[in-house]
């Protein structure tokens, strides 16, 4: 590739500078016919084409040219098809009569290629989260592990990726700790009961160091996913919009504020979603709503598309835009902005591993066709 790159630019050169016998020049210009660079050759000839060109370079970015042209050639690995030797030498001939303008006319300025800014890469969010303890006490919690506190009646201890609570002497009265997960951020933990618990990001869990009384209660705002420890006392997930009820069965409450319902989604087992009085119980494969307004709906859905987050991978089936990228957001920590707001309505369908990063995802919305983006200062734009 190293020698026929060389070799074409060798000849093209040439060519324009009229070196050679008649012969010498048909050869030449047969090779370079063959290497799609005669329409080029002739255009270099013309000093006004020439000049024009160069006047437009001055305005374009080298660095965008090159990620573009890296951009091409993956597309064209990916493909795998035969005619992708063909394109190489394309490629191959358009550097080469790129590097003659620049040896013809001996500029000093370099001629340089094209122009839209290159997205920053937005990566996924990790294990962190803020512990706030009854005392008062905050503990940051990160990727090591700690012994945070000891009493007699609990020890809670932050290891392999996991918060866990153990009993010691029966309590006389609940005592309340309180996870906070940021944007960007994920905890998981097991409470006193044996329940194991992944908080999602931007979430906040209230619950008891050791329960007491009858029955097992816990205050979520945000979004979270349940394995619940088979007990005699009902295990109750309480939101803003209505609660959630079990006795032992996994399950997953999505329960933010700006989403305008709380979805309680059955993986396994039985539960019960309640509004005071009213309530609606769930088979598995069903999830029940509660809007702000108490209204409550059932109905089947794919399960992998409300808890696949807590696996690694987001599914969407014919989501919208709109909720898709508020999702995205509480996970990568980046802002939304849509320049055309009919855009918020697009549906997609597809899949995003949880912890890629943001820009192949995007790259794949960009691919369709409807849309575009760029990346400024974490802000994500959409536009037409």
């Amino acid at each position: 590739m190293g020698e026929r790159l060389k070799h074409i630019t060798d000849v093209v050169c040439r060519l324009l500078r009229g070196e050679g016998t008649a012969e010498e020049r048909v050869r030449w210009s047969r090779e370079v016919e063959e290497a799609r660079c005669g329409e080029v050759v002739k255009r270099l000839e013309d000093e006004g084409y020439v000049e024009r060109r160069l006047q437009g370079y001055g305005r374009w970015n080298e660095r965008e040219g090159f990620r573009r042209f890296v951009a091409a050639v993956e597309r064209i690995r990916r493909q795998r098809r035969m005619w992708r030797r063909l394109a190489w030498v394309g490629v191959a001939a358009g550097v080469a009569c790129v590097m003659c303008v620049g040896i013809l006319l001996r500029k000093e300025e370099p001629v340089v290629v094209a122009a839209k800014p290159v997205n920053e890469v937005i990566a996924p969010g990790s294990t962190k989260a803020t512990l706030r303890l009854a005392g008062g006490e905050t503990v940051h919690i990160t990727g090591d592990t700690m012994h945070i506190t000891r009493t007699e009646e609990s020890q809670i201890r932050y290891e392999d990726g996991k918060l866990t609570y153990a009993s010691g002497r029966k309590a006389a009265e609940l005592v309340y700790n309180e996870l906070e997960v940021p944007v960007a951020g994920e905890c998981s933990l097991v409470l006193d009961d044996g329940t194991q618990v992944w908080v999602n990001a931007d979430s906040r869990l209230r619950y008891p160091v050791q329960f007491v009384g009858e029955e097992r209660k816990v205050f979520l705002e945000g979004e979270a996913y349940f394995v619940v420890a088979k007990g005699t006392k009902p295990f109750v997930v309480s939101t803003s919009r209505g609660d959630v009820r079990v006795l032992g069965t996994t399950f997953n409450v999505k329960a933010y504020e700006e989403d305008g319902a709380m979805a309680a989604t059955l993986v396994e087992g039985k539960v019960r979603v309640a509004k005071g009085e009213e309530g609606m119980d769930l088979a598995p494969g069903e999830q029940g709503t509660v809007t702000a307004a108490g209204v409550m709906e059932k109905r089947e859905v794919d399960v992998d598309e409300f808890v696949g987050w807590k696996k690694g991978i987001y599914v969407f089936k014919r989501q919208r835009l709109e909720n898709i990228m508020r999702d995205l957001s509480r996970w990568y920590g980046v802002e939304v902005f849509f320049q055309n707001q009919a855009l918020r309505a697009l549906p997609f369908t597809g899949n995003l591993r949880r912890y890629e990063d943001i820009n192949g995802f995007l790259d794949v919305l960009e691919r369709t066709g409807e849309l575009k983006y760029r990346i400024n200062d974490n802000t994500v734009i959409i536009y037409k």
